[in-house]
């Protein structure tokens, strides 16, 4: 299985929470390092049960519902759907390499589903050093400049994200949205100065 879509399915805030982790359980291999306890107390998937234990389950590759969940799940679609902080949160850990060390999502989508600034800022900071999505679509959200600027931000620390859909969000044509822009030349010029980028 390849995908997982969620469109308008309305699943409870638990269900997003237990789908995360299934999916982390399934990505872990058992030389995977365990979360250091700090880190883990801050988790709100330890709210369901702890990192760890999740991951030591991860034979069983168990998720929502006692469904068994494929490693291989690439892309994930929960448009739709009022994901909350909290699924936020939880979908935060699962891009986040110090949550979750076997990265193997390309694709995310979550257009409309009421994603306030926080909440996106939640998700540019768990993409800082994400060395897997290529593709972020969260059109149609509660997202302004602050939130904008962020991922903006955000870009200039990850190389891998090719495709970022803020359409449809409160964000307006201004200094820091201008300050976005600047932020992708800089980055730009930078990867193509290390020589990351070749012209035609």
């Amino acid at each position: 299985m390849k995908r997982i879509t969620l469109y308008s399915a309305l699943p409870p805030v638990q269900a997003l929470a237990q789908i995360c982790k299934g999916l982390m359980a399934s990505h872990a291999t058992p030389d995977t390092e365990p979360v250091p306890e700090a880190l883990a107390k801050q988790s709100v998937l330890s709210r369901y049960e702890s990192i760890d234990s999740t991951r030591q389950a991860s034979t069983k590759k168990m998720g929502m519902h006692g469904q068994r969940m494929d490693g291989n799940v690439q892309e994930l679609n929960i448009s739709d759907n009022p994901v909350g902080m909290l699924g936020i949160k939880a979908v935060g850990e699962l891009l986040n390499p110090a949550f979750n060390p076997v990265q193997r999502l390309t694709q995310l989508i979550l257009n409309k589903c009421d994603i306030p600034d926080f909440a996106g800022m939640i998700l540019a900071q768990a993409l800082h050093k994400n060395t897997t999505l290529a593709d972020l679509q969260i059109s149609g959200n509660q997202l302004s400049d602050v939130a904008a600027t962020a991922f903006g931000k955000m870009l200039q620390m990850n190389s891998t994200l090719e495709k970022l859909d803020l359409s449809w969000n409160n964000i307006k044509v201004g200094t820091p949205l201008a300050a976005v822009c600047h932020l992708l030349l800089v980055s730009y010029e930078q990867s193509r100065a290390a020589g990351c980028i070749q012209e035609a």
